[in-house]
């Protein structure tokens, strides 16, 4: 059994790096020089590899979940490839969608890999996906505001925890580990590390996004005058 397991986890890293897809997040400008963008798309393995691509819109929930809908405001070419083993091909995705945004727009383009069958195929597939982020920006400079605030306390199986609340009303999306997060009661500041967290951060916050959450209670904060700051690191 733990050599089955051993054979199957090598063949899933095998599989897994067997084409590559860069870059895997890219910026495009709503109009004109900038609009259109490529992808190189590589197979280093010695099989071939057929791949389809997805454009979809993206929207996370204040549960941190991720939701996606088909989108027709890029066109990609071609939409499908099969890259001959130890190949490589570029791509093309061009943004076709409005013109004037007035805030970053972001999407998610799906790399799919399809099943071929091969002969003396043996009926086990393991078949894999990237996922890159594509930003829209619009002409004028764009920025992302982060604010939070506490929304209360709880004790919960012997543990103190407050509720937090986090909103990007910027019209461009934060990256989180570029930020500190603290907490004060106005007599004793709380640096937020990652062990605080009962609800772990979003790393990327998109314009308009907002999470709630949980902290652990620090030991030197009255929960009663909690506030949540945050200040970006130099």
């Amino acid at each position: 059994m733990k050599s089955l397991l051993t054979l199957v986890l090598f063949l899933i890293s095998t599989i897994a790096y067997s084409y590559t897809v860069t870059p895997i997040i890219q910026t495009f400008k709503a109009a004109g020089k900038g609009s259109s963008k490529t992808f190189l798309i590589e197979n280093s393995s010695d099989t071939p590899v057929s791949l389809e691509f997805e454009i979809t819109t993206r929207f996370i929930k204040k549960d941190g979940k991720e939701t996606r809908v088909e989108s027709e405001d890029f066109m990609v070419y071609p939409l499908q490839v099969t890259l001959k083993p130890n190949s490589k091909r570029n791509i093309r995705v061009s943004w076709v969608g409005e013109k004037k945004p007035e805030k970053e727009l972001p999407y998610r383009m799906i790399v799919r890999q399809l099943p071929i069958k091969m002969k003396g195929d043996t009926g086990v597939k393991f078949l894999f996906e990237y996922v890159a982020s594509l930003y829209v920006l619009p002409k004028t400079g764009v920025a992302p505001k982060l604010y939070g605030k506490i929304t209360g306390s709880q004790l919960k199986e012997k543990k103190k925890l407050l509720h937090f609340q986090l909103n990007n009303s910027g019209k461009k999306h934060a990256i989180t580990a570029r930020y500190n997060f603290f907490i004060t009661d106005g007599k004793n500041t709380h640096l937020l590390e990652e062990r605080d967290y009962a609800t772990k951060l979003l790393p990327n916050f998109l314009p308009g996004t907002i999470q709630i959450g949980t902290i652990f209670l620090p030991k030197n904060i009255d929960p009663t005058a909690a506030k949540l700051k945050i200040k970006k690191k130099k």
